[in-house]
């Protein structure tokens, strides 16, 4: 790292999210670095602006797509107790029309109790509609929000409320561990000002 990126990162931290790949297929790690002091407070503070940089969906040029539905906002705070971070969001998460995904040969996909969905083979690629984008949109949620010391599972409510019904083949009443299996690419260089890493 040179001299100059080091002082252009002069108290900032880093804030780590996960957006979809271009064609759909996985989540890439992407991060931002943002002032210190907006990052002070309680892992229920953090979670909530982590949120709302993952919400803020990629930047001009990143060549990546919000695997969170257009609209989706949190609506209240972040509650944190015994691992569990519970966001609050907006019944537009639940509107998989405005993500559209496919997802990469062999990529396994398994619900939050850990049981396998699918597994998707047949070319490269393969288009696999709903329960991929419901994946993508939920892990990319619960992957960046993980990044949190002290966050082992993520709970979703959505509108206020636990939600009863299947979000794809995903139950959103139980909450979902980090999943490693739906993140692509190796990262080996140093990122400035809202950079995405490839």
């Amino acid at each position: 790292m040179s001299e100059e990126e080091a002082m252009q990162l002069k108290g900032k931290v880093p804030v780590k999210i996960y957006l979809a790949s271009q064609d759909g297929q996985m989540l890439k790690l992407v991060v931002r670095y943002v002032p210190e002091n907006e990052m002070q407070g309680d892992t229920a503070q953090k979670a909530s602006k982590v949120l709302a940089k993952l919400l803020e969906g990629p930047l001009s040029g990143e060549n990546l797509l919000s695997a969170v539905p257009g609209g989706t906002q949190a609506l209240s705070p972040a509650v944190f107790a015994d691992g569990v971070l519970t966001v609050n969001l907006s019944g537009d998460f639940l509107n998989l029309e405005k993500a559209s995904n496919t997802t990469a040969e062999n990529t396994v996909i398994t619900d939050n109790t850990g049981k396998k969905l699918s597994t998707a083979a047949s070319s490269t690629h393969v288009s696999v509609g709903y329960d991929s984008a419901a994946g993508l949109a939920i892990y990319s949620i619960v992957n960046s929000l993980t990044e949190l010391q002290g966050v082992e599972k993520v709970g979703i409510l959505i509108d206020g409320r636990t939600f009863a019904g299947e979000f794809g083949k995903f139950r959103l009443d139980l909450p979902f561990p980090r999943s490693e299996t739906i993140i692509s690419g190796v990262w080996t260089r140093t990122v400035l000002s809202d950079e995405v890493l490839e």
